[in-house]
């Protein structure tokens, strides 16, 4: 992992200013696609196979989730150095480092109920002013909450819950 990371600090570093968070996001999503799809990933390990094999897979793969022509110098620069199998761990590296590098959070938002508008604006705005990062958000339904809202990110965490109630009282009768 720590190899994927350097790749990906050296991807910023060249090509940080001409590529957008959603590009980055593409990324992620093929980096998804390819965990989800593990024989892609097997096949790029692969030494015999023909490098010209794995770049027409790695640069069809750009062209399916959009990404542009600066991955294609990533697939190259990873198959020049015999590691093309990394592409997927440099993608999901090459995300973090970008919203590390530019300030971003992407929030999970769940809840036990669908939120109203009204309501989303309200926590946007509440989590706004918690932090100093740009910040992105998904929502997404859990019914375990009972009722409340939990807000993460990769490195926050805010819950208002009945749930969080409930957890809190068992690890006091724990003691």
């Amino acid at each position: 992992m720590m190899l994927a990371q350097k790749y990906a600090h050296a991807f910023i570093n060249v090509f940080g200013s001409v590529i957008s968070y959603d590009e980055v996001r593409y990324g992620g999503q093929a980096a998804s696609y390819l965990y989800h799809h593990r024989r892609a990933l097997f096949l790029l390990k692969i030494s015999t196979l023909d490098d010209e094999v794995k770049r027409k897979g790695l640069r069809e793969l750009c062209q399916k989730f959009k990404l542009p022509a600066a991955f294609e110098t990533l697939i190259d620069l990873l198959l020049h150095d015999g590691r093309a199998y990394l592409f997927a761990a440099v993608l999901d590296a090459l995300v973090l480092t970008y919203r590390k590098v530019h300030a971003i959070a992407e929030f999970h938002v769940t809840s036990a109920s669908v939120l109203k508008p009204d309501t989303r604006v309200f926590l946007e705005k509440f989590m706004n002013g918690k932090t100093t990062s740009t910040n992105f958000y998904t929502y997404d339904l859990n019914q375990s909450l009972i009722a409340g809202v939990r807000m993460q990110s990769d490195t926050l965490l805010w819950e208002y819950s009945i749930d969080k109630k409930l957890r809190a009282l068992a690890r006091m009768h724990q003691f």
